[in-house]
């Protein structure tokens, strides 16, 4: 039976992974094994990033990344993420008060947002903040309290967000806008009036409110990212489309999350106004990005060959189709799910071949090591993709011919990367100098493909029998070998 053959795979390549553990273990080892962040193969995001960071990392050798946290405070600007008071309720209550829970980078991403949209808006200034000695003035007093009126009014117009004015949704979009470029210019003028000032004396249930308004903001910008759904740019180069694409679904599942997919059910909840017409078209959209795509790479194919950059063509083209699948909330045809197999397939081919090809170096050497990692990392993002492009209900009703004649190909390439790090793990217990960079240690490639491997192997395991928990098992403990 195919799953039968297919679970062979995976029995095949665990049994290689445990007795390579318990030798390298069992040795002496220059520093102790520590699974990376993101090794959860599940995350196609994560798994991207690190299949780029490989490549560069093969074409260029280390170098240095930008590790800056994403929030950021510029001098001057007051956001709505770090004017919160050292008071903060307790965790269970805010969740159930913040429907929408955004991350924190969404929110550094909609205060940058939100910033561009306020530099060419000018609120009148209705007085200057007062010297300590003019607090008790009643004419700053009196302005004062009209400044605050205005915001607790702006303040419940956001809350209500009525759309019986507005005569299109698009009106209904800028006027929101508008709301809030003017809340928040007034919240930053009421700020700067007194260091003593905190939206938590304003606002009692500024917690609730201020989930309130980045969900607010979030559905504005996801608006704006559906319309660039129908501009999405083209040009000669196959690879540089995609990137685009992704990146503009990206921004999609960060301000969209499950509302299209679930159509706009959170929206409805709060009250917003939700254009189903609107949702559908761009539903309609992402199924003819997935099957374009189809047509493209099948055409790039014939014309290019099978070199690099082709490949890399299939790899990202398989995930914006996973991206824009899971954002939509559908799932694809039959037919499309068995044109992506024969992909799956060429890819793992070539990727053996490439394999053994590093097998022709007299000696294995720091690029060898990054190269396997790079192919590697490449087919689990590939096996990613489709696994999230096919429902287990679909493999079992399609014809599995296509993949199980990938499992030896699986196999082969399990077999190449655990030969190589046996050799070098053989071979560094011999030569093992202490470096005092230890970036230029040879011993880091080792780390990352044996953590790789072990996610390889995971996402071969969600392609097979998904009844036979004992392999989650068999993972977890080789995760558990790593650390």
């Amino acid at each position: 039976m195919e799953t039968d053959h297919w679970n062979a795979c995976v029995e095949s390549i665990l049994g290689m992974l445990a007795p390579l553990w318990k030798r390298s273990i069992s040795g002496n080892q220059p520093h102790k094994r520590k699974r990376p962040f993101g090794t959860d193969m599940r995350d196609r995001k994560i798994l991207r990033t690190s299949g780029v960071g490989s490549s560069a990392m093969y074409r260029n050798n280390p170098r240095s990344f930008d590790t800056s946290p994403s929030l950021s405070s510029s001098s001057g600007t007051t956001t709505l993420t770090h004017s919160r008071t050292s008071g903060q309720q307790d965790t269970t209550l805010q969740k159930q008060q913040q429907p929408f829970n955004l991350s924190n980078s969404t929110k550094s991403h909609l205060d940058q947002w939100l910033m561009l949209q306020t530099q060419h808006t000018n609120i009148p200034s209705l007085l200057d903040a007062p010297a300590a000695a003019q607090r008790d003035d009643p004419q700053v007093t009196a302005a004062r309290n009209q400044l605050e009126l205005e915001i607790n009014t702006i303040a419940l117009r956001l809350r209500s967000a009525n759309d019986a004015e507005a005569h299109s949704h698009q009106h209904y979009l800028a006027t929101l806008k508008a709301d809030l470029v003017h809340f928040s210019l007034l919240i930053r003028k009421w700020l700067g009036l007194d260091a003593t000032n905190t939206l938590q004396a304003l606002f009692p249930d500024w917690v609730s409110l201020e989930d309130y308004v980045y969900g607010m903001m979030g559905y504005i910008k996801a608006h704006e990212v559906m319309y660039q759904f129908d501009t999405m740019p083209r040009t000669d180069d196959l690879l540089y489309d995609i990137h685009c694409m992704q990146s503009i679904l990206d921004d999609g599942a960060e301000y969209l999350g499950t509302e299209l997919a679930t159509n706009g059910s959170l929206w409805k909840q709060v009250g917003w106004w939700v254009d189903q017409d609107m949702l559908d078209t761009t539903k309609q959209q992402l199924l003819n990005l997935c099957t374009g795509l189809q047509h493209e790479l099948s055409q790039e194919i014939a014309k290019v060959g099978f070199t690099e950059k082709m490949m890399e063509c299939i790899v990202c083209g398989l995930e914006l189709m996973a991206s824009a699948t899971d954002l939509a909330g559908f799932s694809v045809e039959l037919e499309q799910i068995d044109y992506g197999k024969p992909l799956v397939t060429l890819f793992a081919q070539w990727t053996s071949n490439e394999m053994q090809q590093q097998h022709h170096f007299t000696a294995p050497s720091r690029r060898t090591d990054l190269r396997l990692l790079q192919l590697l990392n490449n087919m689990a993002r590939v096996l990613t993709a489709f696994r999230s492009l096919a429902t287990h209900n679909h493999l079992l009703l399609c014809d599995r011919g296509s993949l199980d004649s990938l499992a030896p190909l699986l196999v082969d390439q399990a077999i190449h990367v655990v030969s190589t790090v046996d050799q070098q793990l053989s071979h560094q217990s011999q030569t093992y100098t202490q470096r005092s960079n230890i970036m230029r240690n040879t011993f880091l490639p080792i780390l990352y493909l044996e953590q790789s491997l072990v996610g390889f192997t995971e996402c071969i395991v969600a392609l097979s029998d998904q009844s036979k928990l004992a392999y989650a098992k068999r993972i977890k403990w080789l995760y558990n070998l790593l650390d």
